[in-house]
């Protein structure tokens, strides 16, 4: 069984729906939460991790941009 890693730029919702039915109680893997970033002007991402055609993993990170740098935050529940 091969693991294969993929990444997603700019997700629509469908795309987020697949985290929330992995983990519906993470308030951080809702469509809601991606849509408030993206108004505070951060690029949402998704990491996820497939297995035989199916979605087993994955979490969404956000990106904010400045004039020289750039950060990646992932978060997480306690």
């Amino acid at each position: 069984m091969a693991s294969i890693f993929l990444l997603e730029r700019d997700p629509g919702p469908n795309s987020i729906q697949i985290l929330s039915k992995i983990d519906p109680t993470n308030p951080f893997y809702t469509s809601k939460y991606a849509d408030y970033r993206r108004r505070l002007d951060q690029e949402t991402v998704l990491f996820l991790l497939e297995e035989e055609g199916q979605i087993v993993a994955g979490c969404p990170g956000f990106i904010t941009s400045g004039r020289l740098n750039k950060q990646l935050e992932i978060p997480s529940m306690p």
